[in-house]
């Protein structure tokens, strides 16, 4: 064997040795990438859970924030409801003050002029008939005149009579 024979052969084993040293590279780069992909995979899926779950706490947020809206534009009413019923209980009562004020002197008006009429000159009191007639014809005045127009509205004569005055 020559020189050239053993080179030959030395740079056959290392060709084959080479051979399969790439061999078993490439196995490695192969399973290596395998596993790669195996990761890629599972961060693909991963990240898909992720972002259905994001997406899901989004849609429960804006849910909770249209509530929230809901909620607050019902309070809103709820205060302006308060509000006016507020001031209707205050025109009532501003009413009502105003309704007994008048009654009050008008009542006084004639609690006067009852009390000039006793045969004994004595005041004794209101006569409490001619109370009671009065606020009637007051009531029925005030249902006729709401029912119909005002200005074309002719008195009866049941309205315009004298209270405690007998009606036979």
């Amino acid at each position: 064997m020559t020189a050239w024979d053993i080179a030959a052969y030395a740079v056959a084993v290392l060709c084959l040795a080479v051979a399969a040293a790439v061999w078993i590279a490439a196995g490695a780069v192969r399973r290596t990438a395998a596993q790669m992909l195996r990761s890629a995979e599972r961060l693909d899926r991963e990240a898909a859970e992720t972002l259905a779950e994001w997406r899901q706490l989004a849609d429960d947020g804006r849910e909770a924030i249209g509530a929230c809206r809901r909620i607050l534009s019902g309070g809103e009413a709820l205060a302006e409801g308060g509000r006016a019923l507020g001031e209707a209980a205050r025109r009532a009562a501003v009413t009502a003050a105003e309704v007994a004020d008048a009654w009050r002197e008008r009542m006084v008006g004639r609690w006067e002029a009852d009390a000039g009429l006793h045969a004994d000159g004595g005041a004794r009191g209101p006569d409490w008939q001619s109370i009671g007639w009065g606020l009637w014809q007051a009531w029925r005045q005030r249902g006729v005149s709401a029912a119909s127009d005002a200005a074309s509205q002719e008195p009866s004569a049941s309205e315009t009579s004298v209270p405690g005055e007998d009606r036979r």
